[in-house]
Formats: C-alpha cells, sequence, structure tokens
C-alpha cells in the first residue's frame, strides 16, 4: 500500500513530493582496542528509502540530495553538518542513500532523545539551488532497538563476559595494606587510637596533636603553648599587669601569650621579655591610663623579644606627660595592628617613645593620633632617641600619624628621628601617611632628622602640613639626612628645609611631588647643606641661603615645564 505523500511548501515552479516509504538504522561503538570484536563493527551509517514525485507523477532523474539532523519537528537546532549525497538515480520516483555514513550528525546525535530529519533536493544533479521538502521526517526506532534504552539499568546478573575474579561477587583475591594510623583486620580498615580525634572535648576546646596523640586543649587561637586570659570576668586574671607578674619562666623556647578580652582597662602595663600581648582587636580592647609627672613613663612600657597587638593603647594627660607607648632599651620590640592615642598633658603629649641604645623596633599598621591643647614642651606621634651609647632602628610599615595642637609654645612633629653626638638613630618609613597642623607660633613638622647619624629613608605615602607660621614637611637639621622616593609632601609653608652651621645636613627627593609656599625647597645655615631632587614634581619657589647647594634632575613644576632644563629646579 502506498503511504501518503509530503507536500513540499515551496514557492518554486516544481512541486516535489516525497514519502518515506521505510529505513533502517544501526548505530554500534567500535570494539576497544585489543578486544575482540567477533566481525565488522557498525558503522553511523543508517539507510534512507523515499519516493520523490512532482506535479507530473513520479520522478525519473538524477537528483542531488541533502540530509540534516534536528531536535525539532519545525524549529529547534541542528546537530552536527549537513549531508550532501549527489547524482543520487531516482526511479519510479524511488531512490535509496545511505545517511551519516561519516558520522556527519556528531557524537551526541542519538542518545535516545526525538530526532527529525530534513531533506532538501535539486533535479536535475547540479542544477540550481535546493528546494527543501516540508515536513521533517522523523526518525523513529525498530521495536528490538528499545533493548538498548536498557543497558543502563541493567542488572549485574544479565551481564556476560564477567571476569573470574568478579563472578562470584565477593572480592577475595585482592591485597591491601595499612598505613600510617591505620589498622587493617578481617577485611575492614580503623583508625589506630592514637590518631583518633577525641569525641568528649569540653566547651571551648578543641582537639590538638601533642606529637604523640591527639587531646583536648584550650582554643586560643595561636601557636603559643603558654597562653594566659585577661577577662573583666571568667578570665584567668582581672588586670594585665596580674597576668604579667603571674610569669616567670618565659624565654625564647618558652613564649608566652596574654591575651585580653574586650574592654576597657585602666592600668599601667609594663611588659615581660618573651611575653606578647594581644587584644581582641582595635577599640575592642582598650588599655588607658592618666599623664605622669615624667617623660620615662607611659601607659605601656615595652619589653625587650616581645610584641603588642590588636589593641588600643591611650593616655589621658591630666599632668606634664601624655605618653602611651614608651619602649627604652627594649631591643626586638614589634607592634602590629595597634591605635595609639594621647591628649590633655601639660607639657608634652607623646603617642611612641623609642629611646636607649642597640635596639631594633617595629611598627606595623599601627595609628597614631595625638591632640596638643595647651602644652609647654614639644609634641610627637613617632620619636626616636639614640641619646645614651650604640645604634637604634626604628622600622615602620603602613603606619598613620595625626598630630594637632592649638595653643603650644613647643614644636609639634609627626616622625622625629635624633640621636646625640657619635651615636646613630635609623629610621625607615613604608607607606606612612603624616598629618601635622598646629595653630600657634611653635614648629609644625611632618619628618625631621636631628643631628648627625639620623638618616631617615621614606618609600611611598604622604606628608601634609599646615597652618602656624613654621611649618615644614620634610627637615634636616645639625647634620640629619632624609631620603624619599615616591612621596608626596604637601605644606602650607616650606616643602623640605635643610639647616646646619656644621655638620652639613642632606634631602634627597626622587620620584616625589614636593609643594610649598612661597618655597617648596630651603636651605639655611652655614654649612654645605645638600638637597637634591631627581625626576619630581617641585611646586613652589627655590630658596637657597648660605654655602648650601640645590641640585635638581628632570625635574618640574606643578604645569609639567621646566624652561630651564634638564638640569635645573623649576
Amino acid at each position: 500500500m502506498k503511504r501518503p505523500v509530503l507536500v513540499l511548501v515551496a514557492l518554486v515552479p516544481l512541486v516535489l513530493l516525497a514519502s518515506l516509504l521505510g529505513f533502517t538504522a544501526a548505530l554500534a561503538l567500535t570494539a576497544p582496542a585489543g578486544q575482540a570484536a567477533g566481525g565488522t563493527p557498525l558503522g553511523t551509517a543508517f539507510t534512507y528509502q523515499g519516493e520523490l514525485a512532482d506535479s507530473n507523477g513520479s520522478v525519473n532523474d538524477t537528483c542531488d540530495l541533502q540530509f540534516s539532523l534536528w531536535d525539532d519537528p519545525s524549529a529547534g537546532g541542528q546537530l552536527g553538518s549537513t549531508q550532501t549525497v549527489a547524482s543520487v538515480t531516482v526511479a519510479d520516483g524511488r531512490f535509496t542513500v545511505q545517511v551519516n555514513d561519516a558520522n556527519q550528525f556528531g557524537n551526541n546525535a542519538f542518545l535516545g532523545e526525538a530526532r527529525w530529519l530534513q531533506i532538501a533536493v535539486r533535479c536535475p544533479a547540479g542544477s540550481g539551488g535546493y528546494t527543501t521538502l516540508s515536513p521533517r521526517q522523523e526518525l523513529t526506532g525498530a521495536p528490538n532497538a528499545h533493548f538498548a534504552a536498557r543497558a543502563a539499568v541493567a542488572p549485574w546478573g544479565g551481564l556476560v563476559g564477567v571476569p573470574a575474579g568478579f563472578a562470584d561477587g565477593i572480592d577475595n583475591d585482592t591485597t591491601y595494606a595499612a598505613g600510617v594510623g591505620l589498622t587493617l583486620s578481617g577485611g575492614q580498615f580503623s583508625i589506630t587510637l592514637a590518631y583518633r580525634l577525641p569525641q568528649g572535648c569540653g566547651n571551648g576546646q578543641i582537639p590538638e596533636w601533642n606529637t604523640t596523640t591527639w587531646a583536648c586543649a584550650d582554643d586560643n587561637g595561636s601557636q603559643y603553648a603558654n597562653v594566659v586570659v585577661v577577662a573583666k570576668s571568667g578570665g584567668d586574671f582581672t588586670t594585665i599587669q596580674d597576668a604579667l607578674d603571674s610569669i616567670s619562666d618565659a624565654g625564647e623556647d618558652n613564649p608566652y601569650l596574654v591575651w585580653v578580652a574586650p574592654g576597657v582597662y585602666t592600668e599601667t602595663v609594663i611588659m615581660e621579655p618573651y611575653v606578647d600581648v594581644a587584644g581582641a582587636g582595635e577599640e575592642l580592647t582598650r588599655i588607658t591610663q592618666t599623664g605622669f609627672a615624667t617623660s620615662v613613663d607611659a601607659t605601656i612600657e615595652a619589653a625587650a623579644n616581645s610584641a603588642l597587638r590588636s589593641l588600643t593603647v591611650e593616655n589621658s594627660g591630666g599632668a606634664a606627660y601624655a605618653i602611651a607607648i614608651y619602649i627604652n632599651s627594649a631591643d626586638n620590640f614589634r607592634t602590629q595592628h595597634v591605635t595609639t592615642r594621647v591628649w590633655g598633658a601639660t607639657n608634652s603629649n607623646r603617642a611612641i617613645t623609642v629611646s636607649g641604645n642597640g635596639m631594633f623596633t617595629r611598627l606595623d599598621d599601627v595609628t597614631v593620633e595625638v591632640e596638643a591643647l595647651s602644652t609647654t614642651g614639644s609634641n610627637y606621634g613617632i620619636s626616636q632617641n639614640t641619646l645614651i651609647t650604640g645604634r637604634n632602628e626604628l622600622l615602620i610599615n603602613d603606619v598613620t600619624i595625626v598630630v594637632s595642637a592649638t595653643t603650644t609654645t613647643g614644636g609639634v612633629y609627626g616622625l622625629h628621628n635624633t640621636a646625640a653626638t657619635g651615636l646613630t638613630a635609623i629610621l625607615t618609613a613604608t607607606n606612612t601617611l603624616i598629618s601635622v597642623h598646629n595653630n600657634s607660633t611653635g614648629l609644625t613638622v611632618g619628618v625631621m632628622a636631628s643631628g648627625a647619624g639620623t638618616p631617615i629613608t621614606l618609600s611611598g605615602g604622604l606628608v601634609e602640613v599646615g597652618s602656624g607660621s613654621n611649618v615644614y614637611g620634610l627637615y634636616a637639621n645639625a647634620g640629619g639626612a632624609v631620603t624619599a622616593t615616591g612621596l608626596t609632601v604637601v605644606s602650607s609653608g616650606t616643602g623640605a628645609y635643610g639647616l646646619s652651621s656644621a655638620t652639613a645636613s642632606v634631602i634627597h627627593l626622587d620620584s616625589s611631588k614636593i609643594t610649598g609656599s612661597p618655597n617648596a625647597i630651603s636651605i639655611g645655615g652655614t654649612a654645605a647643606n645638600e638637597t637634591r631632587i631627581g625626576a619630581s614634581l617641585v611646586d613652589g619657589a627655590v630658596s637657597i641661603a648660605g654655602a648650601g647647594t640645590v641640585t635638581c634632575i628632570a625635574s618640574y613644576d606643578e604645569n609639567y615645564q621646566n624652561a630651564g632644563g634638564f638640569t635645573a629646579c623649576p
């Protein structure tokens, strides 16, 4: 019986009719290398038989056919590429072709989803364009082909060719070995007792390895073997000093941590060597005290080989001196994530003071706040003094210093470095932000190196100073030296000032920006004071008094011009 024909929907003179007489599809996987296939494996091709008719009846001609595979009967997306079968003999309208013989439809063409075959034809072969037949032909499976769909859920019992070692379903011919921390008994692995985590740790405890076994221990969040907890309630001690006084065996091989819970602790803290003090965070843990009569007392007095971290240190003054941290002959003292705040002294406010001899001190991520309301002496953000013997070295990174004063007869300094004659005080600062303002007549200085042997090296950062009548961004005095790279200096007075009548003072600026009004750079005194500027912006005048010299190389003004030439100052 003749099948119903499919009408071509196309506005062309020749109307083609096609009917699906039938097709067979055979899909197979090629046997893996080295495995017997039992015969030639099936390829990807399947046979398609069709019938073409035009308005005159069955076609007798040689035609070109195109086949493409789709995932929808009318729209959707094409899978793989289009196959062209040229010069197909059509007799009495009938033809037979091999479709997908070179896997044109791709490896994912037939995975169980519905598919439709689209056919285009041109007769005679090689004549003009193709006419697409409509509708697309749905590809349906032969009844026995449905058996393949059950392969994914086939039971073990339905498999053939199972290796002998698996045929009985028992894995009894494989050799296993237990590694470190494991035991093997009767084919069952288990963790040895020493390696098992304890199951009954108390509240706030965690399992810790003690080089022999796992045991419950306090969760102190640190690597310290000795931890003392200070808290207003529930700790080992209620004051920090009591906790420090309880420690008598701290040493290089037996360091301690005094951990201070959140709260305000009003006390003077004298630290101990090899004992670190850490809070719960800046502004969470606050150590505060009122002022002192002398400049050698402070809210916290540092100790050698110790550290201060994650807290705030304050001194509210009310006496001659307000000092937050005093580091005196305390070698290898370190601070990190610390805020210092001082105010209210009648003589001098000093956030951090470094003194003594033969010391290395490091300050990382420290905030310094100084407010001098009415003082008779000088006020400092961070100051280092080598006044006894030897050499000191101070290293600061990512430090912010803010100093302000209203009525003070002394000077106001952000970063101050000084040393007695013949001694050395080295100060190195990276990414430092300094802001100093003074509404009185005293000196207002961002960075000062005073005395021979007081080199200050600045890398990156900002120095901003203003107000007052004696304002200096950088100040090298009496043989001091300041070297800066990548630094911005903004001053309402002089940007950089070198002064000395004895040992020459030195200021070197490279790849920096310096602004001052009226003078960006000034030199005074009778010594051969020296200022050198390289590849930097100089916004302001250059003033030379005395025997000093100013040298500029490749520098420029605020308009990025230098009419004086490559070796002249703007």
